[in-house]
């Protein structure tokens, strides 16, 4: 189980995403959308499905003190 950060393209609220729950990544106009297994859909900053693609198989696990240190 691996889970990552994706900061929402609207809010800029950060999410933490299992990503084992993922089930779908769509690309509609310039907005990458990300679904999940409980059935809800994150608009995310990406434009392009590979480069988020990318980012989700490379990026670190979450870590609460990375999110703490974006914060302070």
């Amino acid at each position: 189980m691996k889970f990552i950060s994706i900061e929402d393209k609207e809010t800029t609220d950060i999410a933490v995403v299992n990503t084992d729950q993922i089930t779908s990544i769509i690309q509609r106009n310039d907005t990458v959308f990300i679904t999940l297994a409980c059935g809800k859909t994150l608009q995310t900053k990406f434009t392009e499905v590979g480069p988020a693609i990318d980012y989700i198989q490379r990026a670190p696990s979450f870590s609460y003190n990375y999110i703490r240190e974006m914060v302070l």
